[in-house]
């Protein structure tokens, strides 16, 4: 097949064979590596001038220009390429840009469909390099503009794909152009070409997505509407380039929606509240004329702001002041004595409730094994390797960071083997989420992700694997401050218990055949002070058992020491006569407790 029978096939599939108006859009200076100034094409028909259409795009990518269209088709007589004259659209698309920090790649978004049960896409593009691809999804007929974004958006949000790709009118680079992006150019020089990776000739009812986990309003919910600052205050707070600063003071720009957006990611990169965006775009808007009148002008605002704040989120928030002052509770010292603050455990002795908690080792000792065989000795009750359970059965929650849906299986399939569980009795109480990657709880995104799952499942345990894995940036004291910040604010609101698993330095010769401290805990100057109680595991040299540390307690005293032995099972069982072999730390903790975990072969994680 030639490249313009592939192009022609290609389009069919995007825009049909009912006759509409189709957009092309063109980058005139590829040169410019960040340039989000496209210029779009007067409506042409489709399929009436498919002809046209092909040679317009080969032509113009021939002569050095990035050549786009858009998989909407729009109204008989658009004012534009716009969502207002978006007429309806047959696909579903995702854009991928897994070369770029905290995006998936093509691989592990496919892992994500799989164990989701939805459906491979009809097409994936591959637009440079390798781990930048488009993926579209061909549906059985045409649906309203409205039900595309909704499913383009939920994608984008489950696949960690880019987020301010899913609305209507956004544009993709069709397959046999090439991208002339200055940093995309191949080893020898030229342009990367964009082609088909896969294409599987399937079309969808948009019902096949109906699993996908709903998304909230972010902004619309975060910004205060009556608490925006005064648009001098604004532009004097923060420094202006000469190019926004020109954006926002032109009377009335031809694309005044692209102008919106521009000055929005501007806003963000420069650390801008959302209330702060809120009043340069209120003020763009009252002189361009774009939204004044319409009924929803206030969600519009909010949606141009949220695309921003998703696509170059803020390392970590910056916490407004409001109006409201909060007044803090002071007690006399016989009133407080008499005032009813309750004191509960859920396992007595080692974990309380509605703390923080860490579990630390290196890798391959068995935080996950232990971890999972703790969460199910609290969906059903039961006793904990002795810890007296004084809560009965709790709604748990494991979310697997570092396992993906296939790794996480063969755990719960061991893990099941070896226990009672009544599968139907617990389903609702064992809550697994296969993640398999970082959520981040420094970016709006990751916290929209965390919030959603504490909202809607409301579980009482939960246990995240691991700690690493809730930032894409290195765990300094600024993003540790920020996840344990989180995490309280939610122990508050939810009342729910944390146990995070972590990872200990690693050890050099000397310190290879020595019992953990919590100085070997990663992080430990920031990481544990807002912890209930630091754990380790160890594996002693030559030994076939774990030792379990407690490096740091707040609350309740040692018991005595413990060795458990997994070596011949995936589940952990006290080996008392082994006591003697326990190894004591050096005590830098007074408080420091000993157990022994066992390590087994092919459960190391």
């Amino acid at each position: 097949m030639s490249e313009k029978d592939g192009l022609l096939s290609f389009l069919s599939h995007m825009w049909g064979k009912e006759e509409s108006k189709v957009y092309l859009s063109l980058k005139p200076e590829p040169e410019n590596e960040d340039s989000k100034v496209f210029v779009n094409s007067a409506p042409l028909g489709w399929p009436s001038e498919a002809e046209k259409i092909i040679t317009n795009i080969f032509s113009h990518n021939a002569s050095g220009k990035d050549v786009y269209f858009s998989p909407a088709t729009y109204v008989d007589e658009p004012t534009g390429k716009n969502k207002e004259s978006a007429k309806q659209s047959r696909v579903l698309v995702v854009d991928l840009d897994g070369y770029k920090d905290g995006q998936s790649a093509p691989d592990v978004a496919l892992s994500l469909l799989e164990a989701a049960g939805l459906p491979k896409p009809t097409y994936r593009i591959q637009s440079s390099q390798k781990a930048a691809e488009h993926w579209y999804w061909i549906l059985d007929k045409f649906y309203l503009p409205k039900e595309v974004e909704n499913v383009n958006r939920q994608l984008a949000y489950f696949l960690n794909a880019d987020k301010a790709c899913w609305n209507i009118d956004h544009v993709f680079r069709p397959p046999f152009t090439h991208n002339h992006k200055p940093l995309r150019k191949n080893s020898d020089g030229g342009h990367p070409e964009v082609t088909i990776a896969y294409f599987n000739k399937e079309a969808f009812e948009l019902s096949r997505f109906a699993s996908l986990p709903p998304i909230k309003e972010q902004i619309k919910d975060i910004i205060r509407f009556g608490n925006i600052p005064p648009i001098d205050e604004v532009m004097a707070k923060y420094h202006w380039d000469n190019t926004h600063l020109e954006i926002f003071k032109n009377d009335k720009p031809l694309d005044r929606s692209n102008s919106m957006v521009r000055l929005s990611y501007f806003c963000a990169e420069v650390g801008m509240s959302d209330e702060a965006m809120y009043a340069v775009i209120n003020d763009v808007d009252i002189r361009w004329q774009k939204f004044v009148g319409r009924h929803d002008r206030e969600k519009q605002i909010a949606d141009i702001i949220n695309k921003a704040r998703v696509k170059y989120p803020s390392d970590l928030f910056e916490v407004e002041s409001t109006e409201e002052v909060m007044r803090p509770v002071v007690y006399g010292i016989k009133d407080f004595l008499a005032a009813e603050f309750k004191f509960d455990w859920i396992l007595e002795g080692l974990i309380p409730k509605s703390s923080i908690n860490a579990l630390a080792s290196r890798p391959g000792v068995g935080k996950s094994r232990i971890t999972l065989q703790l969460a199910e000795s609290l969906v059903t009750g039961k006793d904990f390797l002795g810890f007296k359970n004084c809560v009965g059965p709790m709604k748990t929650m494991f979310i697997s960071l570092e396992m993906g849906g296939p790794v996480l299986m063969y755990f719960i399939e061991s893990l099941v083997a070896e226990t009672d569980m009544n599968l139907d009795e617990v389903n609702e109480m064992f809550r697994l989420v296969p993640q398999g990657e970082a959520m981040s709880l420094t970016t709006p995104d990751g916290i929209q992700f965390f919030d959603y799952l504490m909202e809607e499942e409301k579980p009482e345990f939960v246990i995240i694997d691991a700690m690493s894995s809730l930032a894409f940036e290195d765990l300094n004291e600024k993003v540790s401050k920020a996840i344990m910040t989180k995490l309280k604010q939610t122990l508050n609101k939810h009342n729910v218990t944390f146990l995070l698993l972590h990872h200990n330095k690693k050890a050099d010769a000397m310190g290879k055949d020595k019992a953990p401290t919590l100085d070997d805990f990663y992080g430990n100057t920031f990481g544990t002070t807002d912890l209930a109680s630091v754990m380790a595991l160890w594996n002693p040299p030559g030994k076939k058992y774990t030792e379990f540390h407690a490096m740091k307690t707040r609350i309740g005293a040692s018991p005595k020491p413990l060795i458990l032995n997994g070596v011949d099972q995936f589940t952990f069982k006290i080996e008392s006569e082994q006591e003697e072999e326990i190894h004591v730390g050096d005590g830098k903790e007074d408080t420091a407790i000993e157990f022994g975990f066992g390590s087994m072969a092919g459960f190391n994680s």
